[in-house]
């Protein structure tokens, strides 16, 4: 399955899109105290996911979410005004960076580790009940799967047959082993393989590979009512405010925040 020429520049413009809201933000770090978490470099991942998905299905990210708002449709301009505590933002500035949601884009964020996965679990089984289309969708990084909470909600997603995509962002990958940090198992996929949850692992580099995965993954959850784990290798750059000197991109773009 090759990528719909329709659809290739706008996902490129969603790439990048996500990525110089990044890098505004990067900018703009000493503007507010306090960490923040960027998804510079996963937005292979981000992109093709959200464009497969239907509006009205929920999407659960994680502290690293900024992008993924910006994937859903939510203005750059929007993102940064919650980040930096502005009225302006989608939540009155109350959410910050770590709390970048929206009821009319249908994302939620969760500064808990694993918090997504269960959000994700529990709409999945709304779906269910209310007996709508919907699937719920997880994003997750690879260090959540040292919580309690992913296996409790891969547990019930199978054993209930949920409609819930789980995303495993794992950027630990750097051209070795893809290993998550301290897990014992060599391949993340057999984590959910245990529950009984289909599962595949693709290189978030490749737009190609990645895009029919992400399609093979909703297609599944979607007409089949039941849960699928998605494991996306894919490089982290920069990373966290404070913990990397090269978090600081001067000049990257302009955006201006009202």
């Amino acid at each position: 399955m090759a990528i719909p020429r329709e659809r290739m520049v706008p996902l490129l413009t969603t790439m990048l899109m996500m990525r110089r809201t990044e890098e505004a933000l990067c900018d703009m770090g000493d503007e507010f105290p306090g960490n923040f978490h960027v998804y510079i470099g996963q937005e292979g991942t981000g992109a093709t996911v959200i464009s497969q998905l239907k509006p009205e299905d929920p999407v659960y990210t994680t502290h690293r979410g900024h992008a993924h708002n910006v994937a859903r449709g939510m203005s750059p301009e929007h993102v940064l005004a919650e980040i930096l505590g502005r009225v302006s933002g989608p939540s009155g500035g109350k959410g910050g960076t770590f709390h970048v949601m929206s009821e009319q884009f249908h994302t939620n964020a969760s500064a808990i580790v694993g918090g997504s996965t269960i959000l994700a679990t529990g709409a999945a089984l709304a779906a269910q009940v209310l007996g709508d289309d919907r699937i719920g969708v997880a994003f997750l990084g690879d260090r959540t799967l040292n919580e309690g909470a992913p296996y409790e909600s891969l547990n019930l997603a199978s054993l209930w047959s949920l409609p819930v995509l789980y995303v495993c962002e794992n950027n630990a990958f750097s051209g070795g082993p893809p290993r998550a940090s301290n897990l014992t198992v060599n391949e993340i996929a057999d984590i959910a393989r245990t529950f009984n949850i289909e599962a595949e692992s693709v290189d978030a580099t490749d737009p190609v590979g990645i895009y029919e995965a992400v399609a093979r993954a909703v297609n599944t959850v979607r007409t089949e009512r039941r849960p699928f784990f998605l494991e996306t290798r894919t490089p982290r750059w920069p990373g966290n405010a404070g913990a990397d000197p090269s978090l600081s991109i001067t000049g990257a773009t302009d955006v201006s925040i009202v």
